[in-house]
C-alpha cells in the first residue's frame, strides 16, 4: 500500500490554527503518527538557530522594555514634584534651577522613550524575520531538489551587506 504524503504548507496552515493532531490527520486523511512525525521536523525546521537567538533575544528585550518602564514611571514622578517646586518657588534663581533640572529630566524622559521604541521596532523586526524565514523554508519545500540545489549553490556565492539607506535594511551581493 502506498503511503500518502502528507502537504507541509497544508500541515503548517492548520497547526498555526490550533488544530489538535487528530484533528488534522482526520481533516487530512492520514494517521496521527504521520502528523505527529511531521509536525515535528516542520517545527524543527522553521525554528533552526534563528529563532532560538530570536527568543533569547525578545526575552532579554522584554526585560529590558519592564526595566525601562520602571524608570519611565520614577522620572515621571520627579518631573510632577519639579514641576511643583517651580510653581511653589518664590526666588528666581531656585525657579532657573528647578527649570534646569526638569530640562534634564525631560531630555532623559525622551531617550528613555527613544530606546523603549528601538526595542519595540527590534521585536517587531525579530518577528517579521522569522515569518520570513518560515514562509521561505515552506517555498522550498514546494520545489524540486534541482531547483533547491541550485538556489543554495547561488545563495553561497553572496553576502549580505549593510543598505545604503542608513536604516539598518540589508543588501545581497555578490561575494567577493
Amino acid at each position: 500500500m502506498r503511503q500518502r504524503k502528507v502537504d507541509l504548507q497544508q500541515l503548517h496552515h492548520l497547526s498555526i490554527q490550533g488544530k489538535t493532531g487528530r484533528e488534522i490527520a482526520a481533516e487530512m486523511g492520514v494517521g496521527p503518527g504521520a502528523i505527529s512525525k511531521n509536525l515535528k521536523a516542520l517545527r524543527h525546521a522553521l525554528t533552526g538557530d534563528y529563532g532560538r537567538v530570536a527568543a533569547k533575544i525578545d526575552d532579554q528585550s522584554v526585560i529590558n522594555m519592564n526595566r525601562i518602564e520602571k524608570h519611565g514611571l520614577v522620572l515621571d514622578s520627579e518631573i510632577e514634584d519639579v514641576r511643583r517646586e517651580i510653581s511653589g518657588a518664590s526666588d528666581n534663581t531656585e525657579k532657573d534651577m528647578l527649570r534646569q533640572t526638569l530640562i534634564k529630566f525631560l531630555a532623559e524622559s525622551r531617550k528613555q522613550t527613544l530606546l523603549k521604541f528601538n526595542i519595540e521596532k527590534s521585536i517587531y523586526q525579530m518577528i517579521e524575520g522569522k515569518q520570513f524565514q518560515n514562509d521561505v523554508l515552506m517555498k522550498l519545500r514546494e520545489i524540486g531538489d534541482e531547483k533547491r540545489e541550485k538556489f543554495f549553490n547561488w545563495l553561497d556565492t553572496q553576502t549580505l551587506d549593510e543598505g545604503s539607506e542608513g536604516d539598518g535594511s540589508l543588501r545581497v551581493s555578490e561575494a567577493d
